[in-house]
């Protein structure tokens, strides 16, 4: 097909769900509005081969575009993000963004380097990883352009801005309709991962939420957001586990009073201690230690009594 025809059928393909039906007249317009001000230029390519091993952190001053033809490996961000790749997937990197390479097996890397003016530019604004490219077009596109290092070889001009602008149209094409996860959608992942991780250590400290956002980099809404995406409970739901969680360990293996208990998980009061342990364990902090101490009294005797015997 010509380079106009896989253009505007990016174009149109973009504007239709998976199934093939319209979205809504207002989404549909506007994104068919976007594109069709799309202005791509093409800069430089490479085709290389990567052996096993980590690659360092770099970036560039364009958009590139990285097709992986072999190998799995990961990439990570400045900010010790990381994404999983495997031959086949495809990511978008806006201008300046740091990122590394490791491979953990021998792999060969299609990169193409482009610019895009807005309002396409606001959504290259985040990395995007599309997990396999199916449109084989576009690869023999990239292929293509990566045999040229440099804009003034032959793939210059509109011929180049032309492809480039053909392959970003195909991969967002894929990306919004195909029902590939993005890169955003796999770095939910970690930021929820982070967030627990944050919660099982400090969740007894009074202003562990509202710190648990900043560490993670997100801000609040978005954490809460991704994290019951996640796990299926909101971060204040699981901070009151993880204090439960807790105080159920320092009841069977501390003599210390409920009351200092229950301060040293972060509970405000003894009251409210007490009703949130016994939501979550049925029993009230009292008799769950009475309990234990019953359990490992009778353990104790049928131990000795089997001795006895």
């Amino acid at each position: 097909m010509p380079i106009a025809g896989r253009v505007g059928q990016g174009l149109h393909s973009v504007a239709r769900g998976p199934s093939g039906r319209r979205r809504s007249t207002s989404q549909a317009k506007a994104l068919r509005s976007s594109l069709k001000q799309l202005r791509v230029e093409f800069h430089s390519g490479l085709r290389h081969e990567l052996p096993v091993g980590k690659y360092s952190l770099h970036h560039h001053p364009y958009i590139e575009v990285v097709y992986h033809l072999r190998g799995r490996g990961r990439t990570t961000f400045a900010d010790g993000r990381s994404v999983a790749f495997t031959a086949g997937s495809v990511e978008i990197y806006p201008p300046l963004m740091a990122h590394a390479q490791a491979n953990d097996e021998p792999g060969e890397d299609v990169c193409v380097l482009i610019s895009v003016t807005p309002p396409l530019a606001q959504i290259v604004a985040m990395p995007l990883y599309h997990e396999r490219l199916e449109a084989q077009s576009a690869v023999h596109e990239m292929m293509a352009q990566a045999a040229e290092p440099s804009p003034a070889h032959a793939m210059a001009g509109l011929v180049g801005q032309a492809l480039a602008r053909a392959i970003l149209l195909v991969i967002l094409a894929e990306k919004l309709h195909g029902g590939r996860r993005g890169l955003e959608t796999a770095l939910t992942g970690t930021y929820a991962r982070k967030a627990r991780d944050f919660l099982q250590r400090f969740a007894a400290e009074k202003n562990s939420l509202q710190r648990v956002a900043t560490h993670v980099g997100i801000s609040g809404d978005h954490l809460r957001h991704v994290f019951r995406r996640c796990y299926r409970v909101s971060l204040k739901e699981y901070q009151l586990r993880v204090r439960v969680e807790k105080a159920r360990s320092l009841i069977v293996q501390t003599t210390l009073p409920l009351k200092v208990i229950g301060h040293q998980c972060g509970f405000s009061s003894v009251r409210y201690f007490c009703a949130r342990f016994r939501r979550h364990t049925g029993l009230s902090p009292g008799r769950y230690r009475r309990r234990y101490q019953m359990a490992k009294q009778f353990s104790t005797f049928m131990d000795e009594s089997k001795k006895q015997r």
